[in-house]
């Protein structure tokens, strides 16, 4: 029973020495052989694995994706958001658009690698196809690498090579094409309005040679509408004058039946005279009487100073005074032959003068409401000759503003057609390829990855082995061990 128990103890040391870390290299040494054998089985192993698994080949390929700036037209980019738009075609050169086209451009739909392919053909070059953002000093940039996979070394090129030319191709037929839409739309503008504003010009032509002279005076006004407006000034002149006419006329009327004297009403009719403005000269004259009368009589005023009462001239200067009250009181006095007994009826030529005054006033009068009418009737006929030519001066404007309006239209989409012929082949992105796809290379499997992995495994195995190896011998291996359970 002692004998078993002892028995029983060795083995649990046995083990316990078997399976510590210590231990570990010593029985791998051991069992050296067996870790070879793990090794080597490894490594062929690996070498079977390499010769049988499918190559997979990768073409790679650098795509530079640049905005168009229009800065060449005058606009101002500095105040503009950033705009990261390198992601965006990260997801387009993956689209199904571009892959679409690349298939059917290129027929890759023929290639041997695709063969027996149930999936959808866009669906696997997605799955197989690598955009990434290049990396710089400064963070991502404006490169995109462009990466394909596939079993062929020659198809991953071809393919690759399809999917980039797509992508350009659909850059630039996008932006050239918005462009040439926005070109034609603008030249069929321009060309419908050079006619029409041909059109308006001649019909504007062959209305001004349908239509009488047509001109404009000094303020603006037509030459119709100045010539009515000349006729209306003069009419409120002769109103004007009517009234101060009528007036005086009422003034002397009040003075007769008042019995003023002659002299008095002569004076009057002198004040009333001057106040009024004539447009004949010689009542223009008349109106200053006084003025011109003073001097003469401070000239008489003078000679009697210095010579008697019949002083040839003393004699003279009374005549002129004589001749100039005449004049004042009748002033058809000069067509008259001079009466002999003129200075002994002064009274008398006084009166008759008041009278004959007021005649004139009266024949004057008649004149002017004889002017009034005859004026009242040529405006009557020019306001309707005027109200025809306004017409024709409305539509005169009418056609001028049509035509400037179309002008101005025109010269804009010159203008804008000039400005989208600058920018037609600026704006968009420009997508070059800075790294054109190569053969592509095997990146799977690598024997630089599968034979280092086989024999790590085979050594892991032959550890394992080794350590199996140790734990299940039960044989004495050095004297130590023989004291060691002796105990």
């Amino acid at each position: 029973m002692t004998q078993q128990v002892q028995e029983s103890d060795r083995e649990a040391g046995g083990t316990a020495e078997a399976w510590a870390p210590i231990n570990l290299f010593q029985a791998a040494w051991r069992h050296k052989a067996l870790l070879v054998v793990a090794l080597i089985t490894g490594l062929v192993l690996a070498g079977l694995y390499f010769s049988q698994a499918p190559r997979v080949y990768e073409s790679k390929a650098q795509v530079l994706v640049v905005k168009k700036s229009p800065d060449v037209v005058g606009v101002e980019m500095r105040n503009l958001p950033i705009e990261d738009y390198v992601s965006t075609h990260q997801t387009l050169i993956k689209s199904q658009v571009i892959l679409a086209r690349a298939i059917k451009k290129r027929a890759l739909d023929a290639l041997p690698v695709f063969a027996g392919e149930h999936e959808e053909l866009t669906e696997i070059i997605a799955k197989n196809l690598n955009v990434t953002r290049n990396k710089g000093a400064m963070g991502n940039n404006n490169i995109l690498n462009v990466a394909y996979r596939t079993r062929g070394a020659a198809e991953s090129a071809v393919i690759l090579e399809a999917v980039i030319e797509s992508y350009k191709e659909f850059l630039d037929e996008t932006y050239r094409n918005m462009s040439e839409d926005t070109l034609d739309l603008i030249t069929k503008a321009r060309d419908l309005l050079q006619k029409e504003l041909v059109q308006k010009e001649a019909d504007y032509r062959e209305f001004r040679l349908k239509t009488p002279l047509l001109g404009k005076g000094k303020e603006g006004n037509s030459l119709w509408q100045d010539r009515l407006l000349g006729i209306e000034s003069r009419r409120s002149a002769l109103l004007l004058k009517r009234v101060e006419i009528q007036g005086q006329l009422d003034a002397i009327d009040r003075a007769r039946k008042n019995n003023q004297r002659p002299e008095v009403l002569l004076l009057l009719i002198a004040d009333l005279t001057g106040k009024l403005n004539h447009d004949n000269p010689r009542q223009a004259a008349g109106a200053s009487f006084q003025d011109q009368l003073l001097p003469l009589l401070q000239e008489e005023q003078k000679l009697l100073e210095l010579y008697g009462e019949n002083h040839p001239q003393v004699v003279s200067v009374r005549k002129r005074i004589r001749i100039a009250r005449e004049l004042f009181a009748t002033p058809a006095a000069p067509w008259k032959k001079p009466s002999p007994d003129a200075d002994i009826r002064e009274d008398r030529s006084a009166a008759d003068s008041v009278v004959a005054h007021v005649e004139y006033l009266h024949q004057q009068l008649e004149h002017i409401k004889g002017m009034e009418k005859t004026l009242a009737e040529v405006f009557e006929q020019e306001h309707i000759e005027t109200r025809k030519m306004t017409s024709y001066d409305i539509m005169d404007e009418g056609f001028r503003a049509d035509i400037l309006r179309s002008q101005q239209l025109y010269e804009v989409i010159i203008k804008r057609l000039q400005d989208v012929s600058l920018v037609k082949d600026v704006g968009g992105y420009d997508a070059r390829t800075i790294a054109s796809p190569a053969m592509g290379k095997v990146v799977s499997p690598l024997a630089i990855l599968v034979f280092p992995a086989g024999a790590f495994a085979g050594i892991l195995l032959g550890f394992g082995l080794a350590l199996l190896a140790e734990v299940t011998d039960k044989s004495f291996r050095s004297p130590e061990e023989i004291r060691k359970r002796g105990k």
